[in-house]
């Protein structure tokens, strides 16, 4: 009866309690789930142009997108205490043996030491904070946690080291100091969780950039409004006139779906890059219609190289051209002649086919001349179209050469593969057998540009044996140019692009 009279029914005592051990727990694990959620994705986010705030993430999805850190802390942290624990009850037992006092005497000042460096070397990072470099912020926090952590191991294997009988009870400011160090190591684990978080969202937004090129999913939006977007990124087209029935319409294209909240949709373009930083918001309604596209095919057609991001806004935009079309774009000896203030005139035109083999040989004699390359047709090479052009005074010498491979992404690995031949045969001799007879050569240097690769050659002591050989694409087309003479060897890189910008003429 007395019970059932007193302040606090015992009902109330049991709801305490599952308050105590369930709902405080809880309510405290979804707060860090949320903070950690939200700096992680806030920093995705920001790396992307966008502010989180204006996406509209619930709490759901912060706690949802902590998974990915959380994981990791915890795991690094279970690991640390069962390590930390199995080495203490070692110890423990050394010490309950009477074995080794010393040593772990010895082993207790060398961990105060330690500890008590680490905790130097983090209050500094607090007080100093300009004198740490940005990318080595994370050694405060774990300076000051591991410090804390070893001054209190520390302190318990002085305890242990004494015998039972003469250990004293551990007095009220020993009690204090274990918890500020117990604090001290929370703390640290925060700010290092936080430092973590930050970086796996800047991680998460590079990636998610760089997924943006190859996604397989493409979306269209029409709307009334006019975007002025920029055309590197997103190509704009005029679908109705403003005089028709609909109004002036736009198509906007080359944009992937970055996230969906309701009706909003956060639109990011294919080409995305930091220096064209660019992200859409859009609500989907009468006035802004969206379009899902697949386009299984054109990412990995296409690729991710220079030789498409650099003229197209996005994979399934990139055009190919075969045959007369790619011939086509050789320069005429009048256009090549004028590049140098001179005439040149044709003095040879030839055709080089793949090779009908598994043939897929590049080495350094292509660096001198691409002709003595055979490639297989294996690797998608399927024709060269090489034109010789001389003349001027002092005489010039030009080879200029356009290769027909059947995808972009085929051309851009041959660019590639050349890059990393020529760079292999840097500043080496070599003899390359040309019209029945053999020829010294010295390679030079390679430079690479985006999408274009040099290398100079030196042939003899006359200046038109001084080349320089450069090797660019666009699309399925690589273009391949040879200078020999005095003119300005910086007018290789001006054939290459001239001969690109013919692609699609």
């Amino acid at each position: 009866m007395a019970d059932d009279d007193g302040p606090i029914p015992p009902s109330v005592h049991k709801w305490i309690g599952v308050i105590g051990l369930v709902v405080a727990p809880t309510t405290l694990v979804t707060g860090l789930c949320y903070y950690f959620g939200y700096t992680s994705t806030r920093k995705t986010l920001a790396y992307l142009g966008i502010d989180s705030d204006a996406v509209g993430f619930t709490t759901n999805d912060y706690v949802t997108k902590s998974t990915g850190v959380l994981f990791v802390t915890a795991l690094v942290a279970l690991l640390t205490c069962t390590a930390a624990l199995g080495l203490c009850t070692y110890l423990r037992r050394v010490a309950a043996a009477g074995r080794h006092i010393g040593t772990l005497r010895a082993l207790a000042w060398i961990l105060g030491t330690l500890g008590l460096t680490g905790l130097v070397r983090g209050v500094v990072g607090v007080i100093r904070p300009a004198f740490t470099p940005d990318e080595q912020l994370w050694l405060t926090p774990v300076a000051l946690g591991i410090g804390a952590a070893l001054l209190v191991l520390a302190a318990w294997l002085f305890r242990i080291a004494t015998p039972a009988a003469e250990r004293p009870p551990v007095p009220a400011l020993e009690r204090a100091l274990l918890a500020v160090a117990v604090a001290i190591l929370v703390l640290a684990s925060f700010w290092t969780t936080n430092i973590f978080a930050t970086k796996v969202g800047e991680v998460a937004g590079i990636n998610a950039a760089g997924d943006l090129w190859t996604k397989e999913t493409t979306v269209v939006l029409d709307t009334n409004d006019r975007l002025f977007l920029p055309k590197e990124l997103v190509r704009t087209s005029l679908l109705t006139e403003a005089s028709s029935p609909q109004g002036e319409t736009f198509r906007y294209e080359c944009f992937r779906g970055y996230a969906v909240r309701g009706d909003l949709w956060v639109l990011l373009p294919a080409n995305w890059r930091p220096q064209f930083g660019y992200a859409a918001l859009v609500t989907a309604n009468s006035s802004h219609r969206i379009t899902l596209r697949t386009i299984k095919d054109a990412p990995d057609r296409v690729g991710g190289g220079a030789n498409v991001r650099e003229y197209w806004p996005c994979p399934e935009l990139v055009p190919t051209a075969t045959g007369p079309a790619v011939q086509g774009q050789l320069l005429p000896a009048g256009d090549a002649g004028r590049v140098f203030g001179t005439d040149l005139s044709v003095a040879r035109e030839y055709i080089q086919h793949a090779a009908a083999d598994d043939t897929a040989t590049q080495n350094c004699a292509g660096a001198v001349d691409s002709a003595t390359q055979s490639i297989s047709d294996k690797t998608g090479y399927r024709v060269r179209y090489v034109r010789e052009l001389a003349g001027g005074s002092p005489p010039i010498r030009v080879q200029e050469s356009v290769i027909e491979f059947d995808t972009p992404h085929h051309a851009s690995d041959f660019v590639d593969a050349t890059t990393a031949t020529w760079q292999g045969c840097a500043h080496s001799e070599l003899t390359v057998q040309r019209d029945g007879a053999d020829a010294h050569h010295q390679i030079g240097e390679v430079t690479e540009a985006t999408g274009l690769v040099t290398v100079d050659v030196d042939s003899g002591d006359r200046t038109t044996d001084a080349c320089r050989h450069a090797v660019g694409a666009k699309s399925n087309v690589v273009v391949d140019v040879v200078l020999c003479g005095t003119a300005p060897t910086d007018q290789t890189a001006t054939l290459v692009n001239a001969i690109r910008d013919r692609f699609g003429a």
